[in-house]
């Protein structure tokens, strides 16, 4: 059993390790909630669903949500009834700083079901009074999870760190990284010079407005400006970085695209000549190993999550958080170096072959689901 807070876009649960689980031959059923005027937008996620046989459950919940901060934070009201309905032998619980997952840890202990915690990143960033929030949560609530789960895997080893802060016993932690489809996500030959690619959720922790200022600084830069940036997804800041780019004269150099389709999105890739991901703080972005199977040269932020996986001048560049100067002359330098541009995406693309595809870290989940089974401790790691 799956367990997520919500269901979000589409593919999030699908495209990634459950549908790559269900894949491999195991009984998926996935448990989240959604609210009634969205679940139109769950429609196609559905459909994936039903065609990889897994199962899904919408849990009922009472949810609130705050705009411009939180999307959706549930409680739910019918999970132990759930877990009776389909006797799974291990609960897989998704995110930490939320009390769908405490309760579904402490449901699992209660029912005498096996655990696993799935750290997706610790805290994300909403501003100092969320933040201390968040804190304060994952030292009371978070600690009672991870005592009450049999196995917690993290994407980073800055992720174990950071909770062992928190209170979490290190024998149960391992450490998985996310994975990408490498058959999917693949280099091709229809890339459109100067276009720059975002794809994710407009909130706070993706950076965002400095990208945007970072957009300023080249068009001050260089007159005119033939680069062209890309943003596809939603999200509770989505107004207020369309607002930005109206107020930065930046209408015709952005192209808002909205939800994409997920069949989509290797397309949008393919046409981009560089993605970018100037966040603040990540778990492990999926959207970074899809760019980089897709052979592109990707720029992001030098924290824990995306520093993990670029290696500096190598498969990718990296610049300091918050920093639109230093994004905007990694921009320049990308595009205006060709040679560059290949050998970074050789090796992006290079490296999601060799460590990160979807069959190499499906193989090492089933390995801790076996140790969760028989009893055995955590052994997994990078």
């Amino acid at each position: 059993m799956f367990v997520t807070p919500y269901f979000g876009f589409s593919g999030m649960i699908s495209d990634m390790l459950a549908g790559h689980l269900a894949k491999r031959g195991h009984d998926i059923a996935v448990v989240g909630y959604l609210r009634p005027n969205r679940r139109n937008l769950f429609s196609e996620e559905r459909q994936r669903l039903e065609e990889k046989n897994i199962h899904y459950y919408l849990a009922k919940a009472i949810s609130i949500s705050i705009p411009n901060y939180v999307t959706e934070s549930p409680y739910f009201l019918s999970f132990k009834q759930l877990v009776e309905e389909v006797q799974p032998d291990i609960i897989h619980i998704n995110c930490l700083p939320f009390f769908t997952s405490y309760q579904a840890a402490e449901i699992a202990k209660k029912t005498h079901k096996k655990s696993i915690l799935q750290v997706h990143g610790v805290i994300a960033e909403r501003g100092l009074f969320f933040n201390t929030l968040q804190e304060l949560y994952n030292f009371t609530f978070g600690n009672l999870t991870f005592h009450n789960v049999d196995k917690v895997v993290c994407l980073t080893n800055g992720d174990a760190e950071r909770i062992c802060r928190y209170g979490c016993p290190s024998k149960k932690i391992g450490i998985i990284p996310n994975g990408v489809d490498v058959r999917e996500f693949h280099p091709t030959s229809h890339e459109e010079s100067g276009l720059l690619l975002w794809c994710g959720r407009f909130v706070q922790q993706k950076g965002l407005e400095y990208l945007i200022e970072a957009l300023k600084c080249i068009e001050a830069k260089e007159k005119p400006s033939t680069i062209k940036l890309m943003m596809t997804g939603d999200g509770p800041l989505f107004s207020k970085i369309y607002q930005l780019v109206k107020k930065s004269g930046l209408g015709s150099s952005v192209l808002f695209m909205g939800r994409v389709p997920r069949k989509d999105i290797p397309i949008l890739m393919s046409k981009s000549s560089i993605y970018i991901l100037p966040s603040l703080n990540e778990g492990m972005p999926y959207t970074l190993l899809e760019a980089m199977a897709c052979g592109k040269p990707v720029i992001g932020s030098n924290i824990s999550g995306i520093r993990d996986i670029i290696t500096h001048g190598h498969n990718g560049i990296l610049v300091p958080p918050r920093d639109p100067e230093a994004l905007a002359n990694a921009i320049l330098t990308l595009l205006g170096d060709k040679n560059l541009r290949r050998t970074l995406g050789q090796n992006a693309r290079e490296l999601m072959t060799r460590r990160y595809s979807w069959d190499m870290i499906t193989a090492r989940v089933e390995k801790v689901y076996e140790e969760t089974l028989a009893g055995a401790g955590c052994k997994t790691s990078r």
